[in-house]
């Protein structure tokens, strides 16, 4: 699972560092690039977390 895990991070801090590279100012760019990769971060942590929120839920509805 952790080799899995890192190819996914390492694929997706490749993805947000080939983001907005148009950008002339090199401030700018870092702070957009370093958004995306925390936006695609989260985007699983966010995903993840309402499927055990489901999870639970419907097993604490499941025992009453």
């Amino acid at each position: 699972q952790a080799k899995s895990l890192i190819r996914d991070v390492l694929r997706k801090y490749r993805k947000s560092q080939t983001s907005f590279t148009d950008i002339e100012d090199e401030d700018d760019q870092f702070f957009l690039q370093t958004f995306t990769f925390i936006c695609m971060l989260i985007f699983d942590v966010y995903i993840k977390l309402n499927m055990v929120e489901t999870i639970i839920d419907d097993t604490l509805n499941s025992e009453e």
